[in-house]
């Protein structure tokens, strides 16, 4: 019998690699969620989805695309955004998706800076006054049969990361996901992880760390059972299979462009099976070929395509020239 090593639980959901995909809007699809644990990443996330696309009957079609998931799948949480202050819409979304099948963990966004989000009192605008929220976090935890964890950054304009942390592991929250930013701050600022490594120290569930990871920094995260990975995974799913091998005491090196073909080609792969709309697929396209020699003329090749197949069609002449 084979046997696997668990990294973590949440819950008693068992994570088996350390490497984990942040959610990201447009990118945290079906198809790139596979390609993603084909790399040995240990857990994904679905795309951020608002409490009140759910709560409106209409909106769980309209995002069908986000709710798709298949056993391979496993395990993906599924991320809410939403103003969880508003006790009964945030309860009626959280309840529906915990009766909801295909995901086994359910993910409260506080850390989406964008303005288009914080401006309804969601994502990170949330961190502004973390005691509004928590009786409705308690109640989420104690009324849903799945994990609750929680994705914060260090807080909105002061880093309050140890005030933050505190109340949500009064919630009885399973996990904690902390990007190591304020909402403030631009990718400029370095992530700040002496801030994040206190409160791995003394916290009683999971620390999963977000923020500046790449292949050659990984011994700074030693400390933490879970590293989270958004940019740096765009176009490079290898990061996942860098970070499993680090963590194993392996060797590993950095992919090549024809490693960034064949993944890509894997990447169609799981399009084909699991469809997603032709913008979604052409950005993702793109990252693949980010930092790659002679990427601004492939990228004005791939921006001209109309199909899916014009694409294939041009990585494949891409392919033979290497």
């Amino acid at each position: 019998m084979m046997l696997f090593m668990i990294y973590f639980k949440i819950n008693k959901v068992p994570i088996r690699h350390r490497g984990i995909l942040a959610p990201m809007l447009d990118f945290s699809t079906l198809p790139f969620r596979l390609l993603c644990k084909d790399y040995k990443c240990g857990l994904t996330y679905t795309e951020m989805i608002h409490v009140s696309f759910i709560n409106n009957q209409s909106g769980l079609l309209v995002n069908k695309d986000i709710f798709r998931s298949v056993k391979d799948d496993y395990p993906t949480s599924i991320q809410l955004v939403g103003d969880f202050t508003k006790r009964k819409e945030a309860l009626s979304a959280v309840h529906l998706i915990d009766a909801h099948k295909n995901y086994k963990i359910i993910d409260l966004n506080f850390g989406c800076p964008s303005d288009k989000i914080t401006v309804g009192n969601s994502g990170s605008a949330l961190l502004k006054d973390i005691s509004k929220v928590i009786p409705i976090i308690k109640e989420i935890k104690d009324t849903c049969k799945k994990p609750i964890t929680v994705k914060t950054r260090l807080g909105y304009s002061k880093n309050e990361i140890d005030l933050i942390s505190k109340e949500l592991f009064k919630t009885g929250i399973d996990a904690l996901a902390i990007h190591g930013r304020r909402t403030i701050d631009n990718y400029s600022i370095l992530s700040d992880i002496s801030s994040i490594k206190k409160i791995n120290k003394t916290s009683p569930v999971p620390i999963i760390y977000n923020g500046d990871v790449t292949s050659h920094n990984l011994s700074r995260f030693d400390d933490f059972l879970g590293i989270m990975v958004g940019r740096g995974a765009l176009g490079n799913p290898q990061i996942f299979s860098q970070i499993d091998n680090y963590s194993n005491n392996k060797p590993f090196s950095e992919p090549t462009l024809d490693d960034r073909l064949d993944s890509l080609m894997s990447f169609f792969k799981f399009c084909k099976q699991h469809p997603i709309m032709y913008p979604k697929l052409k950005i993702m396209v793109l990252a693949f070929f980010k930092g790659v020699s002679g990427a601004s003329k492939i990228r004005d090749l791939i921006s001209s395509c109309k199909s899916e197949d014009e694409i294939l069609d041009v990585i494949k002449i891409i392919k033979k020239k290497q």
